[in-house]
């Protein structure tokens, strides 16, 4: 709303070590951007960091930026309303320092005379918090066990260890959207809210009652726990997709339907005795430094500026997942999979010309579960020595023409038979497409489905 301190010159105000003011509206186009801030106690000091998403189209798109701000709470800045909602009950723990962060979606638009401008009129709510704990399937129980934190209510509890799905799951502070009234469609009444969660896969259970949804100290980036978001990450610093509506799907050409991989990282270095936090900002981290599973309709790979040329790199003894995800990424048209209703389609996962997807030694990727990995004209992926790329149980790796796979020694491309279903893995090649066997220890295993499109020639080379 323009609200600044007085010695504030920049709407979006941060610090740099030396204590100067920095303008922290960042700006990925701007390599300048990146680099180590300070951010004081945002409600004392109002400094923020808010970082521009790239690759979304501007004018078929809605734009997304990452906020970041430092939050001490009000045992530490006095601020009343620094804190969690309902604090300090009992079942409420006092909110703790650290990092807080957000993905605002639109809302550009600040000024306008006109009462049916943007301001006040279009899509509301388009600010999803950025939890620390994760992004997770998270589905409910049936039976609704009572909670005694505030509600003193009958909550239906969800499993804390869902599988992870960084893109497109749901956090502590998101509403969860399930079929719950059984209609085939998802409208406002098909949301739950994390208020319960439940321990342990078999009863006793033990269950936690204390309202995730209003905010809970595990959602906090801290220098002891989850201190980074990033490509790779859970969070991830991808994009989210969106869809607008109420109880139905709006007409609205901007809603982002695709993941948009990049560059971006946040990392708290250091917390400082005057509760002001160090945080290193890159635009060039695409590093998987973890283990991943990856959900949604469409992902996107981007080239990013960096040292090797990589677009992705997998480091050793990490793997990402592809995988087809159970929390909705649209309101109608549920499928049965796995013997459940979902609101979801297997995931895509493209590269586009001039991006670089590189498995480091003994790294993996996994395509699973009827997911794609598209190797669009022009670009190039290497699997290093030990590293395996595998695709299974109705996966698709679709080679297309002008796109390169290089398996270096040691690298392993296996196609997996599924003997159980019949769900084999598919190689799909298309006309001038290339496999480039690097060494006599580089290994292709197609025991599953190869499908050499209409014109192609199946061809590879081998080396050594």
């Amino acid at each position: 709303m323009g609200w600044k301190a007085n010695d504030q010159t920049f709407a979006v105000s941060a610090r740099l070590p030396n204590m100067a003011e920095a303008n922290g509206d960042l700006d990925v186009n701007d390599p300048g951007d990146a680099g180590t801030y300070i951010l004081r106690d945002f409600v004392a000091s109002g400094d923020a960091l808010r970082i521009k998403l790239p690759f979304t189209n501007p004018t078929t798109e809605y734009p997304e930026f990452l906020w970041v701000e430092n939050h001490q709470g009000t045992a530490l800045n006095g601020n009343p309303f620094d804190k969690w909602n309902y604090e300090p009950d009992p079942c409420i723990a006092t909110m703790i320092p650290g990092l807080q962060m957000y993905v605002q979606i639109d809302k550009e638009v600040r000024e306008d005379p006109n009462s049916s401008s943007p301001i006040y009129a279009g899509p509301g709510d388009h600010l999803r918090p950025l939890d620390a704990s994760g992004h997770y399937e998270i589905a409910f129980d049936l039976q609704s066990p009572l909670n005694n934190c505030v509600s003193w209510n009958n909550t239906f509890p969800a499993s804390i260890h869902g599988l992870p799905n960084a893109l497109t799951g749901s956090a502590d502070r998101h509403g969860v959207s399930d079929d719950y009234n059984f209609t085939g469609t998802l409208t406002h009444v098909d949301v739950r809210l994390n208020t319960t969660f439940r321990i342990g896969a078999n009863p006793p259970y033990t269950y936690l009652d204390n309202l995730f949804y209003n905010g809970n100290n595990r959602q906090v980036f801290t220098p002891g726990g989850n201190s980074k978001v990033g490509v790779g990450t859970n969070p991830s610093s991808a994009t989210m997709m969106n869809l607008v509506g109420y109880n139905v799907t709006s007409n609205d050409p901007k809603d982002l339907r695709r993941i948009y991989l990049n560059g971006v990282s946040v990392e708290l270095m250091a917390q400082h005795t005057n509760g002001s936090i160090e945080v290193n900002v890159r635009f060039d981290d695409v590093d998987v430094n973890n283990d991943a599973r990856w959900c949604a309709d469409e992902i996107q790979l981007n080239p990013v500026a960096t040292s090797t040329g990589y677009s992705l790199n997998v480091t050793a003894n990490k793997t990402i997942t592809l995988d087809r995800g159970i929390t909705a990424t649209r309101r109608d048209a549920p499928v049965t999979y796995n013997g459940q209703q979902v609101f979801t389609s297997p995931t895509l996962m493209r590269c586009p010309a001039n991006t670089w997807l590189n498995l480091s030694p003994n790294s993996g990727f996994v395509v699973d579960n009827g997911s794609t990995l598209r190797l669009e004209p022009g670009s190039r992926m290497d699997v290093g020595n030990g590293a395996v790329l595998r695709v299974k149980r109705g996966g698709k790796l679709e080679l297309m023409g002008g796109s390169v796979l290089n398996v270096l020694p040691g690298g392993q491309v296996i196609i997996e038979e599924d003997v159980v279903n019949g769900n084999d893995g598919h190689l799909l090649f298309f006309p001038n497409a290339r496999i480039n066997m690097e060494a006599s220890t580089s290994v292709l295993e197609i025991a599953g489905m190869l499908d050499i499109q209409a014109n192609a020639t199946f061809t590879t080379s081998r080396s050594g």
